[in-house]
Formats: C-alpha cells, structure tokens, sequence
C-alpha cells in the first residue's frame, strides 16, 4: 500500500476574516482544504472539517488493520476443516465483509 497524501496530523482552524470559512491545515500550516458554511450551519462546518481533518489518521488505522483481518481470515478457514459449522461461517463472513469494506474504503482514497 502507497500513501501519496499530505502526512497527518491535519488540522482545523478558524478563519479569524472570515467566520464562515474553516480551514483544514497540514502540519507545516500548508492549506489542504477550506470549509465554507453556506448553507451549512457552523456546527456542520466543524463537524465536517473535522471529518477530514481525520482523513490521514484514519486512513492509516484503516491500512494497520487489513493485513490483521486477512491473516485472521486464513487462520479460522485453516482451524474450521475439513468444513465449518453455522456459527463458524457467520464469523468468517463477518470478517470478509470486513475485509471488502476496509479494501473500499482504502482504494477510495486512493491507497491500494
């Protein structure tokens, strides 16, 4: 997996000229993104900037936790033989979902 973003922390400020304008910034105050409020309220506008603000970090526990889920994966099917019971397959279907949305959310954004 390749991670081409700005490194994290990314995060929030204020405009201090412009009240309705929230900026997301990179850890050398380089500007990733703005946050305007119309028609958002301002509590939907932090909440917003917030949410990408979290992007990097969220992206990279995202990336910690794939590999885990597979190996957890191939270890249940490995102790499952010869055939898994009911309650073992909704496990491992629980943990292939997991996978498929965790692989989405990474390809997504860009990180494969």
């Amino acid at each position: 997996m390749s991670e081409s973003h700005t490194p994290g922390p990314w995060d929030i400020e204020l405009s201090p000229k412009r009240i309705r304008t929230i900026h997301i910034n990179a850890p050398t105050w380089a500007r990733m993104a703005d946050v305007y409020q119309t028609p958002l309220t301002i509590e939907e506008g932090i909440a917003n900037a917030h949410l990408i603000a979290a992007a990097p970090d969220q992206n990279s526990a995202l990336a910690l936790v794939l590999p885990f889920l597979i190996e957890e994966q191939q270890v249940l099917e490995r102790s499952y033989m010869p055939e898994p019971d009911d309650e073992e397959s909704v496990g491992l279907e629980r943990i292939a979902l997991l996978i498929k949305v965790v692989s989405e959310a990474l390809k997504k954004a860009g990180i494969e």
